[in-house]
């Protein structure tokens, strides 16, 4: 994501995030989002029947519970999007709750610094080559 990314989550009050990392980019920003998503039918009928998992975004599958509501595949449509959208503007105590189950996911994700982190290990691991 770049800056500009950032600045645009912090000024929304809700969001539609394309399922993957930016999800939980959007999480650690705090912003209620709605997750979207959709592939060729080829590919999501060949990867249905080759991963099974309950939920489509990285936020609720680290949660192990449906945080945000994802609208996948045929789910992903216009006025599916707005609805849910509209749904969360329209209710304070929605984006509260999704905001609260936020915080409690930031811990299990660590302190950060993963970039410092593996450089620190690839550096060790080349020293010890040598």
């Amino acid at each position: 994501m770049t800056e500009a990314t950032y600045d645009v989550l912090f000024h929304s009050e809700v969001a539609a995030v394309a399922s993957g990392t930016a999800t939980v980019e959007a999480a650690l920003c705090e912003r209620p989002m709605v997750v979207v998503y959709r592939v060729s039918p080829i590919t999501y009928m060949l990867g249905k029947h080759m991963v099974d998992v309950p939920f489509y975004s990285m936020v609720n599958l680290l949660a192990g519970k449906g945080i945000v509501k994802e609208l996948i595949q045929n789910d992903f449509t216009a006025q599916a999007v707005a609805a849910q959208l509209e749904y969360l503007l329209d209710n304070p105590q929605a984006r509260a709750e999704m905001v609260q189950a936020y915080r409690a996911l930031k811990p299990r994700l660590g302190p950060g610094g993963a970039i410092r982190n593996a450089a620190d290990a690839v550096i060790r691991e080349l020293s010890l080559a040598r």
